[in-house]
């Protein structure tokens, strides 16, 4: 009797903790539902300036007690309130106080402007932080002196070396005379001979001309070759001298009088520029420049060995038009000059000390309150050559304003805080050679690696008044288009203008892009701003945006026309670039709603698979170029090929799994999104291509000797550049070692998004 007793008790027991249970869970759901909505209905209240002081608002989120509505709400009517609040009487004043004086990298100048980004910052309530690093720059101790000699010696013709200020606020007693940084200094005497754009084919077709270069003076367009790779190759074929010249049609229309009267580049502008092919600091090539880090000699680095000056397109018509020696090639024409090599000498003379300087970052950072140790980075170099009007004060004023934004809403509006962290950093040096982001990039290489979601650059904010372009990684490509489906189109309130429901109509109007249905076109990242690090050396998705002038009508510019000259100032921005901010405003907008997309979705907006299928277009583009090449010298493209396509399938796979996943599972979110950001880290290999510290990611880095226009597979495209131009008819074996390197990549991103451990 006993016993059923026992075994009744147990049973009743267990019923009622059943019962219990049921009851306690029904009870839960209930009340989770109702605190829910009375949450959604609080917010919605508070965001009208109902609530209370939120100071001290924090998500109601620990690894215990998870809130559905702070997992399931992406806040977007934040992110419109704020794109309402950018206002261009801030981002104009801020444009003008920025470019009153000049602003040389490591200058008391940019120094002095450092201080007023992290008072605002501070001003704003984040937390700033500076940093200071010790490098290699070079600033001249005066302008340069050429002259053209007769035969006997005599001076025939010496041009004047700085820039002719056409206002007072144009003639700054600060303002460097024209130069290019890392040159070496010193006096040469030689004869002189035109390179064209000084690249390999140009020193091919002067080769098979016999024309002698050997200890002469090189005169070069700047062209769309890097300029620092022009002066390796002046090096390599014996030039003691390089001067280089912006060509009229890159910086004018025809018939144009330039600055003042128009846009375009006044015969006397002189682009400055740096000329190392090493980025970051030279002596510190791969480590931070801090303190008590040791310095290479200079002669162990890659910096130049000749001297290097910039001349204007005057300059050079008249030395070339001097010419008397063999007829130049076709297609080499400046002006109606038919020669490319004299019988007279010039002599140029440089003071171009190189010497240790301070440069200084600033960072601010506003903590996120769910994941703070996720970093969202939007950055921005503050040196300039000059006054640096465009380049880089008009993106500056537009990350200034984004910051003035999210820190107003960060104690001011109810319901809202960045999920993630938002940092802001005011790059040193960028001019130089992207010194500050990569030096400050080496300093925290695990920390970067580990926590960065994205970077978010932006450099000239504005260079013309026709379309808003973008680069970006290709999983960003669909995040930009909704960001700019969200922004107004700037010219929405100009009858003298075509007008668009929004940007992104705007956008895809002006640069369709066929290979993806007429959506616009996005341009993978290359070099020439500080994305390139975090990009190249670390995997981190990037973007960089700008709106600038209609290409159709200037095929050839490379730039605006007063790129890196004293006539790149607020002036010139007022009266030929953007008159009312208008296109600043727009700028503004599209930066903001990347940092608060970036900070505040729950899963990040990263499309894998965009990701995978540029990786087939240009994989495709290979194939029909070089298939048959490669095929003569025994080298089969389908393990590439097939390895592509399971990449491709993996993402498809990888994002059907991110819509079932369970939002409210804090694990579930985090896992997906550690894939997110690691997929693109799966491209990076840490000995760097073809042993190059600095470009380490095996689909997408820029290199002068890669003949893919796209920069992709860097490593094959360097060998197949070595083998066709520079004619290493011994490099196959160096090919599938590259070959091999890419597949092992895209095998271990398959890896990463696979939904096995192993």
């Amino acid at each position: 009797m006993k016993r059923k007793e026992i075994i009744f008790s147990i049973c009743s027991l267990l019923t009622i903790s059943a019962l219990a249970f049921l009851c306690g869970y029904g009870f839960d759901r209930y009340l989770r539902k109702t605190l829910v909505e009375r949450k959604r209905r609080s917010l919605s209240s508070n965001y009208r300036g109902l609530g209370p002081n939120t100071k001290d608002f924090k998500r109601d989120f620990d690894w215990c007690d998870q809130s559905w509505s702070d997992m399931d709400f992406n806040y977007p009517q934040f992110h419109d309130d704020g794109s309402r609040k950018v206002n261009t009487t801030e981002i104009d004043q801020v444009h003008q106080y920025l470019t009153e004086k000049p602003h040389l990298a490591g200058s008391q100048q940019n120094n002095h402007l450092g201080d007023y980004i992290a008072d605002k910052w501070k001003s704003y309530g984040m937390k700033v932080y500076k940093k200071t690093y010790q490098v290699l720059l070079s600033v001249p101790k005066r302008p340069a002196v050429l002259q053209l000699l007769h035969l006997n010696g005599s001076v025939d013709y010496e041009p004047d070396m700085t820039e002719h200020p056409f206002y007072k606020e144009e003639a700054h007693e600060d303002a460097a005379p024209p130069f290019n940084a890392y040159t070496a200094s010193g006096s040469v005497k030689a004869k002189y001979v035109y390179v064209n754009n000084g690249d390999m084919l140009d020193y091919y077709d002067l080769k098979q001309r016999k024309i002698s270069l050997e200890g002469k003076i090189f005169i070069t367009q700047y062209g769309s070759l890097y300029r620092g790779e022009k002066v390796r190759l002046a090096e390599e074929h014996g030039a003691v001298a390089l001067l280089m010249f912006p060509h009229p049609e890159d910086v004018k229309t025809e018939n144009e009088t330039g600055y003042p009267e128009t846009w375009g580049l006044p015969e006397g502008g002189k682009p400055r520029g740096s000329i190392n092919s090493v980025k970051g600091d030279p002596l510190t090539p791969e480590w931070p420049s801090t303190e008590g880090m040791y310095r290479i000699h200079e002669n162990e680095t890659s910096l130049p060995k000749i001297i290097v000056q910039p001349i204007s397109y005057q300059i050079a018509a008249h030395l070339i038009d001097d010419m008397d020696g063999t007829d130049a090639p076709f297609g080499w024409g400046m002006n109606n000059h038919t020669k490319i090599d004299s019988s007279r000498e010039l002599y140029l003379s440089l003071d171009v000390p190189r010497e240790q300087h301070n440069i200084t970052n600033i960072v601010g950072v506003l903590r996120g309150d769910t994941e703070p140790d996720r970093l969202v980075i939007m950055g921005n170099h503050r040196d300039a050559w000059v006054y640096g009007g465009g380049d880089p004060s008009s993106g500056t004023a537009c990350m200034m304003e984004v910051s003035r934004v999210v820190g107003q809403m960060y104690d001011g509006v109810a319901g809202w805080k960045p999920r993630r962290t938002m940092v802001f950093i005011s790059w040193d040096a960028e001019e130089y050679g992207l010194v500050g982001s990569l030096e400050w990039l080496q300093e925290h290489f695990t920390l970067m690696q580990a926590k960065t979601v994205a970077y978010i650059n932006v450099d000239i904010g504005v260079s013309g008044d026709y379309s808003f372009r973008a680069r970006g990684t290709p999983s960003m490509m669909d995040f930009l288009y909704q960001v700019t489906e969200k922004t107004e189109d700037p010219d929405k309130k100009d009858s003298t203008k075509e007008q668009f429901t929004n940007l992104y109509e705007h956008w895809k109007a002006r640069y369709p892009d066929p290979a993806r249905n007429g959506a616009p076109y996005v341009a993978t990242p290359k070099s020439g701003s500080d994305f390139q690090g975090f990009y190249t050396m670390f995997g981190i998705p990037v973007t960089d945006v700008r709106y600038e002038y209609d290409k159709s009508i200037h095929p050839t510019y490379k730039n605006f026309p007063s790129y890196h000259t004293i006539y790149d100032n607020y002036r010139y921005y007022k009266q030929f670039v953007d008159p009312d901010t208008r296109y600043h405003k727009t700028i503004t907008e599209v930066l903001l709603r990347q940092m608060m997309r970036l900070t505040d979705d729950l899963i990040l907006p990263f499309n894998l698979t965009s990701y995978a299928q540029s990786i087939q277009a240009d994989f495709e583009a290979l194939e029909t170029t070089y298939g048959e090449q490669l095929a003569n010298n025994s080298i089969s493209l389908d393990l590439l090929k097939t390895t592509i396509s399971r990449l491709k399938e993996a993402t498809v796979d990888f994002h059907q799994r991110i819509k079932h996943i369970h939002k409210q599972d804090i694990y579930s979110v985090r896992k997906v999104n550690d894939q997110l950001m690691w997929f693109e880290r799966a491209f990076i290999i840490p000995e760097g291509v073809m042993g190059t510290y600095g470009l380490k990611h095996v689909i997408y880095s820029p290199s002068q000797k890669n003949l893919f226009s796209r920069n992709s597979f860097p490593g094959l495209g360097i060998v197949l550049y070595e083998i066709d131009i520079e004619r290493k008819t011994d490099r196959w074996d160096q090919f599938k070692i590259q070959y091999s390197l890419l597949v092992n990549c895209l095998e271990n991103a398959i890896k990463i998004i696979s939904k096995d451990v192993l």
